[in-house]
């Protein structure tokens, strides 16, 4: 069985970097990627893929961020999503400062 993988980041390299990598896997296929909350949710509606990989921890993902989407998704598309983030440090510093 090949998992099927929607992509939703507003980083075009990022987007990049996990596609290369999930397509690695002879059992995963990114089915699309998406620019950002409102194009994720279009796509997941019209590729009903069995996973999301969602941008979430900077929620400066534009039109629609990553805990709106996130939410929608739930409601609207029950989904398994993974959170994923090129934050790590900076996010902490930003908190702690």
């Amino acid at each position: 069985m090949i998992i099927h993988a929607l992509i939703v980041d507003d980083s075009a390299l990022i987007r990049k970097v996990l596609s290369d990598i999930l397509n690695q896997d002879p059992k995963i296929s990114v089915i699309g990627t998406a620019v950002n909350g409102k194009d994720g949710l279009e796509k997941i509606k019209r590729f009903k893929p069995d996973i999301v990989l969602l941008d979430n921890l900077d929620n400066i993902m534009p039109v629609i961020d990553g805990l709106k989407t996130l939410s929608h998704i739930m409601k609207e598309f029950p989904t398994p999503v993974i959170i994923v983030s090129a934050l790590g440090k900076e996010l902490k510093d930003q908190k702690d400062g």
